[in-house]
């Protein structure tokens, strides 16, 4: 929100005013820059409810291409009930109402899924043509531009189209061409951009998030414990995933996974009827496994930093296949009993869904998706009481502190403010600080005594306390320090 502000009111992608950045997904950025160009005058608080309608709208939208995905693969029971699981899922309403770039990116992920699979329909019927085979390259590309991370389904879905279109020998070169072009084409203004301004197309999160978590590990581990650690991360980002499906803990997630591995079991048997564009449609959309794998892999073995919006792409197609094992069960039922398959499955699935989705939604709704940020809230609007006019504020979660916050906030993690990686990795973060005329620091006291691994010695003795802010569990209070003189 603040890097758009700042591009709206000519001040350049920057988060301070002042330092460039790469640290945000185009797509997103140009939607909120709009909004603050035709609404120079609106209160911030507004502002951000437009932003999160447009992303609702995002979140129920990919809702309607997955009923439309689904009901082609394996019919409306199934369909109808992954758009449940999906609509009323408390972790997807939770991301949602974060206010990130992820739902975008999962709605332009859902609608090309569809165009994939109404093209390769088409395939059955005719050769490819070279406009609708560049018109997905074009549509693969922009995923990636509405959030980086997309680039693992568009790698995995363009690979399978360019296999697909090794089929047609009349016109593969041409399309295979075309589909590599549009994408290329429509990636190069951001790739150009970001080579011009920063010599690299690395955005600077990417940079140093990995790098924190990695010296983090290696100061307190020790780079003989990185096996076990590495094993520890996928448990615990596989774990994660089931969480986020939103039905509990316990047996019921695993199980539904026990039924979505299923599915990817050897086709049914020939007394099962599949009609020819469903058993295509079923055939592709196995391909979206790889995304899955992939980005959870990155994730846990390299990253190594977690936010739950990471998991909505992953959880998109989780919900997909969930659609397509209730159908496989229901064909199984049927075998036995029709009424089981067509009555009493029907019946468990669409009563127990909901009573899991509300529990888990009033647990959510209690205890809040990120309490802490309220915090985060109340210390940002009492800048202007307890900070002098001429004040400025570091902080490493920085984002509503300096959307908020009637003070010039800089950003301490580096998301958003590149020049911050060389002061960490010389460890001369309080340098840092004092060359940027920053005055105060905010944040959760454990963040801010994580830095001092980063900083010179004797870091935390230059600060002294202004408030401490009484917060939910979390990495400590949130407290608001003044830098002393330096002497």
């Amino acid at each position: 929100m603040q890097i758009a502000r700042n591009v709206a009111e000519g001040r350049g992608a920057t988060f301070d005013g002042e330092t460039p950045t790469n640290g945000f997904h185009p797509v997103y950025l140009t939607i909120l820059a709009f909004l603050f160009r035709i609404l120079p005058h609106a209160d911030r608080v507004f502002i951000l409810h437009l932003a999160l309608s447009i992303l609702s709208l995002a979140t129920v939208g990919s809702g309607a291409w997955l009923y439309a995905i689904v009901g082609r693969a394996a019919g409306r029971p199934a369909a109808g009930l992954a758009l449940m699981a999906w609509l009323f899922n408390p972790f997807v309403v939770g991301i949602t109402l974060a206010g990130v770039e992820a739902p975008l990116a999962v709605f332009a992920i859902a609608a090309t899924t569809w165009l994939v699979l109404e093209t390769l329909r088409r395939w059955r019927e005719r050769p490819p043509r070279v406009g609708e085979t560049a018109l997905l390259g074009v549509l693969l590309a922009f995923c990636c531009l509405c959030r980086t991370d997309s680039v693992f389904f568009a790698g995995s879905v363009g690979l399978a189209l360019l296999v697909e279109l090794h089929r047609h020998r009349s016109v593969r070169s041409a399309c295979a061409a075309a589909l590599v072009a549009g994408g290329l084409l429509t990636l190069s203004p951001w790739l150009v951009w970001n080579l011009r301004h920063f010599g690299t197309i690395v955005q600077d999160s990417a940079r140093i998030l990995p790098f924190r978590a990695h010296s983090l590990f290696l100061a307190h581990a020790g780079p003989e414990a990185l096996p076990g650690h590495l094993i520890e991360q996928v448990e615990r980002w596989s774990m994660l995933l089931v969480k986020t499906l939103g039905l509990g803990g316990g047996v019921i997630p695993i199980f539904l996974l026990g039924l979505i591995v299923g599915t990817f079991i050897p086709p049914l048997p020939r007394r099962f009827p599949i009609d020819q564009q469903g058993g295509l449609a079923r055939r592709f959309l196995l391909i979206l496994v790889a995304p899955v794998v992939l980005t959870l892999g990155f994730y846990a073995l390299y990253f190594w930093h977690r936010q739950y919006w990471y998991f909505l792409g992953p959880l998109f197609f989780v919900t997909l296949f969930l659609g397509l094992a209730y159908d496989r069960v229901a064909r199984l039922l049927e075998v036995r009993s029709r009424r089981a398959s067509a009555i009493f499955l029907p019946l468990i699935v669409f009563t127990l869904f909901p009573a899991l989705y509300l529990e888990g939604g009033l647990e959510r709704y209690r205890k809040g998706f990120n309490p802490w940020q309220a915090v985060y809230v109340t210390a940002a609007r009492e800048f202007e009481t307890l900070l002098p006019p001429d004040a400025k504020v570091g902080a490493f979660n920085a984002g509503i502190f300096g959307y908020l916050g009637n003070r010039p906030v800089v950003n301490l993690d580096g998301v958003v403010n590149g020049e911050i990686e060389a002061a960490m990795r010389q460890k001369r973060l309080l340098a840092y600080l004092r060359r940027k005329g920053i005055t105060h620091v905010i944040d959760h006291r454990g963040v801010i005594e994580s830095y001092a691994l980063w900083a010179e010695p004797g870091f935390l003795d230059a600060f002294r306390l202004v408030r401490e802010y009484p917060t939910p569990p979390s990495s400590g209070n949130v407290v608001l320090l003044a830098l002393r003189p330096e002497r």
